[in-house]
């Protein structure tokens, strides 16, 4: 099928922008066939995709409200709705300038009532893809102080091999991200030390 090979096995050593036109048709192809799940694993992959290659975001966003409308339509489960909602919230906060843009709190969800409304595996996956857009989040705008909350969070995570090989991908790109810039921010805030010291 192929949204199972584009997102799990051709987005493992090709770019992630090659990918994009191939689920979106895998998508389409899996509403034909009524392949509800493999067709919500498509969404996800290609939102992913998109904000790894750095295209505009207006079209994402356009795509998202129309995910979001036939996953309602659809009856999805509730936490593929939240899943839509998140990438939703992140694009609007790169979009526009908010007073803490780390937190996914807007327009498309406030993540604290959304955690509220899932418990047991749910709130746990829920969390877990909140804490890795937040961590790309914290990244972009460089808020190291909340990166280094969102590491302890997600350090369960960083071995952790997906089918969803974008979204791994993802987590693992902005998590390194973070501990390079972390690390490297410790080294120069000891030298500082030390040459005051002196």
């Amino acid at each position: 099928m192929k949204m199972v090979s584009t997102g799990c096995v051709f987005a493992a050593v090709r770019s992630f922008n090659s990918c994009l036109n191939h689920l979106v048709e895998g998508r389409a192809d899996c509403l034909k066939a009524g392949l509800a799940k493999e067709s919500v694993m498509s969404v996800i992959s290609y939102s992913t995709a998109y904000l790894c290659v750095g295209l505009p975001l207006e079209p994402l966003k356009a795509d998202l409200i129309s995910y979001g409308k036939d996953s309602r339509q659809f009856g999805s489960p509730y936490t593929v709705q939240q899943v839509i909602m998140i990438f939703h919230q992140t694009v609007l906060n790169l979009q526009e300038m908010v007073e803490n843009p780390t937190l996914l709190c807007g327009e498309a969800m406030d993540q604290v009532k959304e955690l509220q409304k899932v418990q047991g595996n749910g709130l746990k996956m829920t969390l877990r893809d909140i804490n890795s857009h937040r961590m790309m989040l914290a990244v972009l705008y460089n808020d190291w102080e909340t990166a280094e909350t969102l590491m302890e969070a997600l350090e369960e995570y960083i071995d952790v091999n997906e089918v969803m090989v974008l979204r791994g991908h993802f987590r693992r790109c902005y998590i390194g991200f973070a501990g390079f810039s972390l690390r490297r921010k410790g080294k120069n805030s000891q030298r500082r030390e030390k040459e005051l010291s002196l």
